[in-house]
């Protein structure tokens, strides 16, 4: 995903990504791929969603998917759903979303009670996913108004790039993401979404941690 820059009143794209240990052990990596072929256990490790709703894509939903490079994926993931719910050309898995996004411009994480009681704006935002062989791939398209929001969002369990044949049991959450939007709108959405992202990855792959000390194979899914 290539990023650009220009000034308030055009288009520019912010990238980042980053990286969460996960337990050690093949079985957690399993575990960690299924839980984002299911969808809702990632869903809802992210703060600022509040409640989320499955339901099928449009047709113009299925045909933005299948336009964009970033969510055509191949691989055994690709060609065959794992539900019957899922079937169709794209395998296009669609939710609609309500976050409550805070409207302060440079809020991050670690302004603990502005964070915590700033006001916020609700947004209904389409979520389509697509699987992969090693987790899913996220087309967003968040409306503030009459202005839009892009996300394209990559979430994989993938061994480290460091890692040695003695650490053969280690992997890791893996995102990529690019937002992009106008320059002005990105000021106030940009930093809320990266900190609520950094907190989606600590929140599922603790849940994650807590599913397989239990026993289960997919963490909880429910609504904060």
């Amino acid at each position: 995903m290539a990023a650009n820059r220009g000034g308030l009143f055009v288009d520019t794209t912010h990238e980042f990504s980053q990286r969460v240990t996960l337990p050690a052990g093949a079985d957690a990596a399993v575990a960690a791929v299924a839980a984002l072929h299911a969808f809702e256990p990632l869903i809802f490790a992210q703060p600022l969603v509040t409640s989320a709703e499955r339901r099928a894509p449009t047709p113009e939903e299925a045909a933005a998917v299948a336009a964009d490079p970033f969510m055509v994926v191949d691989g055994p993931a690709a060609a065959t759903a794992t539900a019957a719910a899922d079937a169709g050309p794209a395998m296009v898995v669609a939710y609609s979303c309500i976050e409550r996004m805070p409207v302060i411009p440079g809020l991050r994480e670690h302004q603990t009670l502005l964070w915590r009681f700033t006001p916020r704006l609700t947004v209904r935002v389409p979520v389509l996913f697509v699987r992969t062989d090693t987790g899913v791939r996220v087309l967003v398209r968040a409306r503030y108004g009459p202005l839009a929001v892009v996300m394209r969002c990559s979430y994989d369990v993938r061994r480290p790039p460091t890692a040695t044949a003695s650490a053969a049991s280690a992997f890791e959450f893996f995102e990529e993401t690019a937002v992009t939007g106008l320059g002005f709108l990105m000021a106030f959405v940009v930093p809320s979404i990266e900190s609520a992202h950094k907190e989606e990855a600590r929140n599922f792959v603790a849940k994650l941690a807590t599913a397989c000390a239990a026993g289960s194979t997919i963490p909880p899914a429910h609504s904060p």
